[in-house]
């Protein structure tokens, strides 16, 4: 998992719960010196660790601080690679495009960065769906990307997913309400 996806959990429980509890759980989780340096690569198993104690510290379940995390993370991206969203003015064509165009480019930016495949099952007016696959199972954090996307743009997105399929495939529903001029 890249550094900077692992300082920025930490940069959301700080925001959200204080710098005792990311003392706390760092002091459980992070190697050596404490902290996760945002050039570093870590293991999967460090981020799961870090969602998996959570949890237990703030209550709050896996699958809600993933959905939140989503969110955060799409903030951070849109601010920190706002170039990459200027040909979109909507949710639905920037998600058509993820593997094609936004995908690509985190690639080239990240080369080591594990991302899901999501594919374009369908689309129609305001409405797509998606297929997710990944070996890190984490479609909360793609769902609340996907929220944080429907604020970036100012549109609202309703977002539904099914269970997983026997080969861990889910798919992902996602309606925009339209903005009205």
């Amino acid at each position: 998992m890249l550094g900077v996806v692992m300082s920025s959990f930490a940069e959301l429980l700080e925001d959200n719960f204080g710098k005792t509890l990311v003392t706390e759980v760092m002091s459980q989780c992070a190697p050596v010196g404490g902290m996760y340096k945002p050039d570093g690569y870590y293991p999967f198993e460090d981020f799961k660790r870090l969602l998996t104690v959570t949890s237990r510290r703030t209550g709050v379940s896996e699958a809600r601080l993933q959905l939140h995390f989503g969110r955060y993370l799409f903030s951070r991206f849109a601010t920190r690679h706002a170039k990459m969203l200027t040909p979109y003015q909507r949710v639905i064509p920037m998600l058509a495009s993820l593997d094609s165009e936004v995908h690509k480019q985190v690639r080239d930016q990240y080369p080591e960065a594990e991302l899901p495949h999501i594919g374009v099952l369908e689309t129609q007016g305001n409405h797509i769906r998606l297929s997710y696959r990944s070996n890190h199972r984490l479609i909360s954090v793609a769902c609340g990307m996907i929220e944080g996307a429907g604020m970036h743009f100012k549109s609202p997105v309703e977002v539904q997913i099914s269970e997983p399929s026997a080969t861990g495939e889910y798919e992902i529903s996602v309606t925009e309400q339209m903005k009205s001029d």
